[in-house]
């Protein structure tokens, strides 16, 4: 920029004369100069004007009337907004007094009179310039102060020379504190080595950035975010060194946070599955011999049923009541990892002997069998525990897991509550169930399914008013498969629903041809839970009972108790709407669950069915006698009909009849019979009474769809 040239842009000036004369010649001077003017004739009228219009520079004349240039410059000047307002005076005295007081007053520069416009562009020029250069100093200045990040001005010597308000925010450190310390000195725990690395890069490039810990004036040290650059003249030489440090402890946490969440269970707080899986491989790796690791896992027995009856949320304390517990038997340097559901992991390290590893998991059987006072509600469990020992049973995380898992559901098929450690031949059932499940996604297709069907029976005319639907398995290799067997992988998956769907059809449409003997004829037909739970549920019902042209009246479906208390009140609007289609609806297994007579109230049901645990030991045991007479009694004042399973001899029959239970079903009438065979058990009514009174022989004792 030439001297004699204005910047870019347009300042505005207060030119302030009562002289109208010179207030023209100095307004066409100044437009010439691309400069805005605005005019003032005295002295106050200049101080409205400023207020209003904020002018760049204030050209006053000293001699004015009402208030002259003098006493306007000093009340300018005792304004704290305008206190740096560039003023230049123009004044026809040329004394030492008239000078001193235009200085005093608070003038910036003066001009005499006549004006002599060159040297009027050159000090106008000058003065906005300055002030242009100070706005724009000061503008820095604010936002060096305004910003969140730290800035440190140093030397190219390292030496730290002035920081801004941010620092001192995030460090506690004032600007004195700095004086006479260097780079180094802002950082903490970093060696030598990590300093000379970020300077020499400076001095290098220009430039550096990358993390370091700052320090703090209470001790502590905080991550930061810490970016070099070296401050350069318009010669291009560098001149001074600058820091820029974002302090990014919270954006660390959050990372440590997610992470966390990522490698922990939500409910339990213990290491999840990925992490866990982790943390066996790197053991496996640091595994010294001759020592052992020992992978455990542990999985709750029935859990399902106390989730189901009692809602996800005693489930969840229930669980955490369990990790606690499991957490307070181990040492501290093992590990213990929720795996997802009611299974949970452990790893033991430096195990010397077998026998402890045995011991420690008969301990923790014995643990976890203890009552669980949850609430109001007092909690017995049982689990089962699979072992597999590193190297023996594998050298890798994968194995060793598959391995343990293997031995805890043949600790499973062994009755539960106990252990099994892991043997080559497990391999063998798992790739028996392999073969299993890939059997049973094509037998629906291949017609290997079938449904038999037992009867249930009036206790007081001995007519078969009904049955119940029991689906098999007719397996082209394996023979006849129990649904024990094969409904569990059909629920893990997720043919459950199209089998029932099937199971469904098959009996409605079957009940139909035997309702022609039998009018009053009732098919019963499990629903599974996960049926219960499907959203096209109704509308799968009322095709099939359609599409049969069955009495909807003459359609029972029966549903476990522990199902129906899960999500009760959800439950009840599905019960309701299943009643709007006109079937009936059963709770089977009932007593084996936790409902109450407030839901049972609720449940807009028919039937109750007494499970079979009860019946089996009637006559032995006073404990069973007395739950069945009060289902019975409870199930007659809600005015629901009472189904007796199990029945196998004429002696539990006779209790019953004794007790006006409606009907039973068990091999005392008959086993499941497949439909071809089942024509003749609705002929004339048989007095089963007179039968012998020892139990019937059992050929299947297969649980219904869903066991």
């Amino acid at each position: 920029m030439q001297p004699h040239e204005l910047p870019q842009h347009q300042p505005l000036v207060l030119v302030v004369d009562d002289d109208p004369v010179i207030r023209m010649m100095l307004k066409r001077f100044l437009e010439a100069q691309n400069i805005q003017v605005s005019e003032a004739v005295n002295g106050q009228v200049a101080l409205d004007k400023i207020n209003q219009e904020k002018p760049d520079l204030v050209l006053l004349d000293c001699a004015m009337p009402v208030m002259d240039g003098f006493e306007a410059c000093q009340k300018l000047r005792s304004i704290e907004q305008f206190a740096e307002i560039p003023i230049l005076m123009i004044t026809s005295l040329e004394d030492e007094a008239s000078v001193d007081k235009a200085f005093e007053a608070g003038a910036s520069d003066y001009i005499t009179k006549p004006i002599n416009w060159a040297i009027l562009r050159h000090r106008l020029h000058r003065m906005i310039s300055s002030r242009q250069t100070q706005n724009e100093l000061e503008l820095a200045f604010r936002v060096l102060e305004s910003t969140s990040e730290a800035v440190i001005i140093m030397s190219l010597e390292g030496g730290l020379l002035s920081v801004n308000r941010a620092f001192t925010n995030i460090t506690g450190f004032t600007r004195d504190d700095v004086q006479g310390h260097s780079f180094k000195w802002l950082l903490s725990e970093c060696d030598d080595h990590q300093v000379e690395i970020a300077w020499s890069g400076l001095m290098r490039d220009g430039h550096w950035q990358g993390e370091l810990k700052g320090r703090r004036r209470k001790g502590d040290s905080f991550p930061q975010w810490l970016s070099l650059s070296l401050v350069r003249n318009s010669r291009g030489e560098a001149v001074n060194a600058l820091a820029i440090a974002a302090d990014i402890s919270r954006i660390r946490d959050s990372e440590q946070q997610l992470d966390y969440l990522a490698t922990h269970d939500p409910l339990t707080d213990l290491p999840n599955r990925s992490h866990f899986f982790d943390r066996l491989r790197r053991s496996i790796r640091q595994r010294q011999d001759p020592g052992m690791l020992a992978v455990m896992l542990i999985d709750l027995d029935r859990f399902k049923i106390i989730n189901e009856s009692l809602g996800h949320p005693i489930g969840d304390q229930l669980l955490l009541a369990v990790a606690e517990r499991l957490k307070a038997e181990l040492r501290e340097g093992d590990t213990i990892a929720r795996q997802g559901g009611d299974e949970f992991a452990v790893v033991l390290y430096g195990v010397t002997r077998v026998r402890a590893v045995a011991d420690l998991a008969n301990h923790l059987l014995k643990q976890l069998t203890a009552p669980f006072q949850l609430k109001e509600h007092q909690l017995h469990i049982t689990s089962s525990i699979g072992i597999s020992l590193c190297p023996a049973d594998g050298t890798d995380a994968a194995t060793l897991l598959r391995n343990a898992e293997l031995a805890m559901y043949y600790a499973k098929d062994q009755g539960k509550n106990t252990f099994q450690f892991y043997s080559p031949e497990m391999n063998a059932k798992a790739m028996e169930n392999l073969s299993l499940e890939n059997d049973l996604r094509g037998a629906l297709a291949r017609n290997e399914l079938v449904v038999f069907y037992q009867p249930k029976v009036d206790i007081a005319s001995g007519i078969t008013v009904g049955a119940e639907a029991l689906i098999r398995w007719e397996h082209p290799k394996l023979g006849q498969i129990s649904p024990l067997k094969f409904i569990p992988i059909a629920e893990e998956i997720g043919l459950i629903n199209d089998i029932g769907q099937w199971v469904l059809a098959q009996a409605c449409t079957q009940a139909k041809l035997w309702q022609q003997q039998t009018p009053g004829f009732v098919i019963s037909v499990n629903v599974s839970p996960q049926q219960f739970r499907d959203e096209d549920l109704l509308d799968r019902v009322q095709a099939t009972i359609a599409r049969s042209g069955i009495d909807p009246y003459k359609v029972e479906l029966e549903l476990t108790e522990g199902c129906l208390m899960d999500s009760v009140e959800s439950n009840i609007q599905t019960l309701e709407a299943l009643k709007d289609l006109g079937v009936r609806l059963s709770v089977d297994d009932f007593g084996t669950g936790y409902s109450s007579l407030a839901y049972l109230k609720r449940f807009p049901v028919d039937v109750l069915k007494i499970d079979r645990s009860f019946v089996r030991d009637l006559a032995s045991d006073p404990e069973d006698a007395a739950i069945v007479c009060t289902i019975i009694s409870l199930a007659h004042s809600l005015k629901l009909e009472v189904v007796a399973e199990g029945v196998e001899d004429t002696e539990q029959l006779a209790f019953l009849a004794k007790q006006n239970c409606d009907q039973f079903q068990g091999y005392l009438c008959s086993r499941p019979v497949p439909p071809e065979n089942f024509h003749s058990l609705l002929s004339a009514p048989a007095n089963w009474f007179c039968l012998p009174r020892q139990k019937q022989k059992r050929s299947d004792d297969s649980p219904p769809l869903n066991p």
